[in-house]
């Protein structure tokens, strides 16, 4: 091996079941830097309109994925949608192919689950997953239970998908004591009225950002969160208005479905890159978020909670 420090592993291929659960074990020989889901599929199409279906609807098919440790112990809970959110607004590339002409075709959509910092970060390698202390190590997944999906001009039928994973090892000791773990997670918050409303938000943790969706009939809403405040009490810790809640959009989701850009709110608590500017609300007795909403829509929040490595597998 000598000096290579990156070891790549293609570990799994598989046809995928659709509407089922698959659980897929992961090497614990060594830390983890990423995992990568490559999906493939063959697919009939008929009439299909560009502006209306895109490489992005086959990481749709992945409605779920989870990332669990020593049994249950929980550190993603997303959808290969929100994933792919979560990696372009850390600065990484979502590899695709895709065809919509009519007739039978091959696609494919490769994306990368990071567990370092974004690529604009002040120490890249500052976080990582330790799969060498872990008892065990897996990677859930399922696909929805629709093959078909049909648009305003034709539709989209899966024949077969195949799943693939990737897992790339760091070869090299490391003091953990270092490092820290970024957990993933989803709340729905339900509708969200017109004008002001509040959500409570989980605390006794520490953030790296914070991802509010605002959607309505899984299509996202543009420009619709005005103004964003994360506070306790009548204290203050973010206030984003409408001009910086674009700014700190920047980095966006479905890179084929640009009507959906600005659905994506991000909280960046470490701007700076260091996770030392973490958001800490340990003590705290409750933590909101207050939005100013232009009209009527679901909300979610997507956390990025920062774990020490120490703490964590003590439990």
């Amino acid at each position: 091996m000598g000096n290579r420090v990156f070891m790549e592993n293609w570990i799994y291929s598989q046809q995928a079941n659709i509407g089922k659960q698959d659980s897929v074990p992961l090497l614990r020989r060594d830390p983890t830097t990423i995992v990568g889901i490559r999906i493939t599929v063959n697919h009939t199409n008929s009439g299909l309109d560009w502006s209306q279906i895109r490489p992005f609807h086959i990481a749709n098919l992945m409605n779920s994925v989870r990332l669990v440790a020593n049994g249950n112990k929980e550190i993603i809970n997303l959808s290969l949608v929100d994933i792919i959110e979560q990696e372009l607004f850390k600065g990484r590339h979502i590899y695709t192919s895709f065809n919509i002409a009519d007739g039978d075709y091959t696609s494919s959509i490769f994306v990368p689950i990071s567990f370092t910092s974004p690529i604009w970060a002040y120490n890249q390698t500052d976080l990582i997953l330790p799969a060498d202390l872990y008892s065990d190590l897996r990677l859930e997944y399922q696909f929805n239970g629709s093959v078909t999906k049909s648009t305003a001009t034709g539709t989209f039928t899966i024949n077969s998908a195949t799943v693939e994973i990737m897992q790339v090892e760091y070869k090299r000791p490391l003091d953990y004591s270092k490092f820290g773990i970024l957990k993933m997670f989803k709340e729905n918050k339900g509708s969200l009225t017109t004008g002001v409303s509040e959500v409570d938000l989980q605390y006794d943790k520490i953030y790296t950002w914070l991802t509010f969706r605002s959607t309505d009939n899984e299509s996202a809403y543009q420009d619709n969160i005005k103004r964003i405040r994360v506070k306790r009490s009548n204290i203050v810790y973010k206030d984003i208005d409408d001009q910086l809640a674009k700014i700190e959009s920047r980095y966006y989701i479905d890179p084929d479905n640009r009507a959906s850009i600005s659905a994506l709110r991000f909280i960046n608590f470490i701007p700076r890159g260091k996770l030392s500017d973490s958001f800490k609300t340990f003590g705290f007795i409750d933590l909101k978020a207050e939005l100013t909403m232009a009209w009527q829509s679901n909300l979610e929040v997507i956390y990025s909670e920062l774990l020490s490595i120490a703490d964590e597998l003590k439990q």
